[in-house]
């Protein structure tokens, strides 16, 4: 079997990719999500040039690095969603995303990594204000100054935002950033108010909100999957499991890294 995951190089740093890429196929190798794969293994690791290479990234404002930018990538916002209607009405194929079109998932989780490995760099990793939201600005205030009045604020406004999303199909990468944010906040009140809606095959958001059933029995036994299965909303079938010849297993990995540090308080 061929390796799943591709390390690319480039003058900024390593970027982890899932599967040889091709570069005559949009997205074949996922380079959208490259940025929070490598937060993942920035938490996993502490290793400081992959937070530094991310605050980088992040902060220029970019998905990706420039060298795995490619023609059939949308040029602007404009040119993005005139691409997604165009496909919606299968009038045309369809571009892959834009490269500035941020999203919080790479922000959250790089901002978790910074505060366990990293602390003197939290303030260097600058959060847009299209992804900005009050439980996301206190969330980050606290983690910054301790302050007990931001920690309140994040508490009350996540536990809206949960509820909200609970009665209109809250997604699970929405849950995997909730858990998270609520373990490096050490906040019960997050943590109680999610695990109910937790799927009991999560076993990374179940650890993150607390859940001791969870046992290293399990962890050995769990097999690791291509994709991430943890911000997935269902066990989908196309998450096939990965030989033994990868150079990292992200979603294994990751279990273990929050099982050994569940009783951090």
């Amino acid at each position: 079997m061929k390796s799943y995951y591709y390390w690319h190089n480039d003058d900024d740093g390593i970027w982890l990719l899932s599967k040889t890429p091709s570069w005559s196929q949009i997205d074949h190798y996922c380079k959208g999500d490259v940025a929070l794969r490598m937060a993942i293994y920035a938490l996993i690791t502490g290793d400081a040039s992959v937070i530094k290479a991310l605050i980088k990234l992040l902060n220029s404002r970019k998905r990706w690095p420039d060298s795995l930018n490619q023609k059939t990538d949308s040029r602007n916002a404009i040119d993005y969603y005139w691409n997604w209607l165009m496909y919606k009405l299968k009038i045309s194929p369809r571009k892959y995303k834009w490269q500035k079109r941020m999203s919080k998932d790479p922000f959250i989780i790089l901002t978790c990594a910074i505060y366990w490995h990293q602390y003197e760099m939290i303030r260097d990793l600058k959060i847009p204000w299209c992804i900005q939201r009050p439980d996301l600005w206190h969330w980050i205030e606290y983690l910054k100054t301790g302050e007990k009045i931001h920690k309140e604020k994040y508490e009350l406004w996540k536990c809206r935002s949960i509820n909200f999303g609970i009665a209109f199909n809250y997604p699970g990468y929405a849950k995997h950033l909730a858990a998270w944010s609520a373990w490096i906040a050490k906040s019960d009140v997050v943590k109680s108010e999610l695990l109910p809606f937790i799927p009991h095959w999560n076993l990374l958001c179940r650890l993150l909100c607390g859940d001791q059933t969870v046992t290293q029995k399990q962890i050995d036994e769990y097999i690791p999957h291509t994709g991430y299965l943890w911000t997935s909303t269902a066990m989908e079938e196309y998450i096939q499991p990965l030989g033994g010849s990868e150079p990292v297993y992200l979603d294994k990995e990751i279990l273990q890294f929050v099982f050994d540090n569940k009783n951090w308080k």
